[in-house]
């Protein structure tokens, strides 16, 4: 991963159906802030850094009840998956990692849908 300065996050907005990234272990996630950064710069993202994004990061000043607090472990997504290479030729199976691109919006819907405060007052409303 190239990015080692937190303005090149910002830079990041641009990429409006990006909705998962890790940047662990990345010479910017040491910043204690990028987190804070990225959420707020890039609108569509949903998932960041193995924990889909909680209310609290997205609404400044709100404090939810554990369970739905920034990085629970009831956020928690493997985002990256390195098991779609070919064995024989080492290259990516597109298909694979497209359906792979699904799959994880599919969880990432699924956690929101329970573990967002925000969403789950609108299903009642």
């Amino acid at each position: 991963n190239a990015i080692y300065e937190i303005d090149m996050l910002r830079r990041m907005s641009t990429c409006r159906s990006l909705i998962a990234v890790t940047m662990f272990d990345t010479p910017v996630s040491v910043n204690p802030f990028y987190r804070h950064v990225v959420v707020n710069s890039i609108i569509s993202l949903k998932a960041l850094d193995h924990y889909v994004i909680s209310d609290e990061e997205i609404i400044e000043g709100a404090k939810f009840p554990p369970k739905f607090a920034t990085k629970s472990n009831n956020l928690r997504i493997e985002i990256a998956n390195t098991d779609n290479h070919s064995s024989l030729s080492g290259k990516v199976d597109f298909s694979r990692e497209m359906a792979n691109i699904f799959e994880n919006g599919i969880i990432i819907n699924r956690i929101y849908s329970k573990f967002s405060p925000v969403i789950i007052i609108q299903k009642v409303i």
